[in-house]
């Protein structure tokens, strides 16, 4: 079993080695990923994952993946999407570009979300939409906008669950070799960048931020500069979007109001 001493110092090295900082990451949920990966790779150590590390530079960006991997889902929660159609997107100027950012956007779903969400409540205004993620094979694939056939039904209900039209999700669909994919009139003004919440920068303002259920991952010391860091990028009366595991100290987001509790919409002051 890998100890927190050696989750500790193996973290460290990352750093200093290659300038990922792993550290603040929360340690028990980061453990069981990493012995998952020490497990896959068929190591025996930390040692040996970090002299793997060593000799194949590329292999930091696979253990970067295995450790992000995300949970996500189309229209998860679909409660969300239908606040955000029918409450906050009527507060919004349609002569002005509607921005949003979506960060640790995963393999996609909440961003294709987040597009059907806007063409059901006849959005005639212009957006940007950016989507943003450390995980390099997820942000492919949410580029991609392909889904395997399997994931169809649930993906369905919840559309279901959500939608306002009597439209069924194929209309937003098309057929792909390897399941289906989303259509490009989905796709207008819509950007993906690798991006790391907790290093880099983003020099936008937006409307909305979408930064759901990743804060769990992170201790309460980076918890707090990344909310300060967000609460700068937010415009006056935009939104803030949190996900329903996320906790936040005490002293984060007094710059906003809490406009829908059990969903997480806050919207600044």
């Amino acid at each position: 079993m890998l100890t927190l001493e050696a989750l500790a110092e193996l973290n460290e090295a990352i750093y200093q080695r290659y300038g990922l900082d792993l550290r603040h990451y929360e340690p028990q949920s980061l453990r069981r990923r990493v012995e998952r990966i020490i497990r896959k790779k068929g190591l025996d150590s930390a040692y040996g994952l970090w002299q793997k590390m060593l000799y194949q530079p590329d292999f930091c960006q696979y253990y970067l993946n295995e450790i992000t991997i995300g949970f996500t889902a189309l229209f998860r929660n679909p409660g969300l999407w239908r606040f955000i159609g029918q409450q906050i997107l009527p507060e919004m100027d349609r002569h002005v570009p509607f921005s949003v950012w979506h960060t640790g956007c995963s393999t996609g779903e909440e961003v294709y979300s987040m597009l059907i969400t806007l063409y059901e409540h006849l959005w005639t205004g212009q957006h940007q939409i950016w989507a943003t993620d450390v995980n390099s094979e997820a942000l492919r694939q949410a580029q991609e906008g392909v889904y395997g056939q399997d994931l169809y039904r649930k993906y369905a209900q919840n559309y279901e669950a959500f939608s306002i039209t009597d439209r069924d999700l194929q209309f937003y669909l098309r057929p792909h070799a390897r399941g289906f994919a989303f259509a490009s009139f989905l796709k207008q003004n819509l950007h993906f960048a690798l991006h790391n919440l907790a290093q880099d920068q983003q020099s936008r303002v937006f409307d909305m931020i979408m930064c759901r259920n990743i804060l769990i991952y992170f201790d309460e010391g980076l918890k707090i500069r990344i909310l300060d860091k967000l609460a700068q990028q937010i415009r006056p009366g935009g939104f803030l979007v949190l996900g329903f595991y996320d906790t936040w100290p005490a002293q984060c987001l007094v710059d906003f109001e809490l406009v829908e509790a059990g969903l997480k919409v806050f919207q600044k002051k």
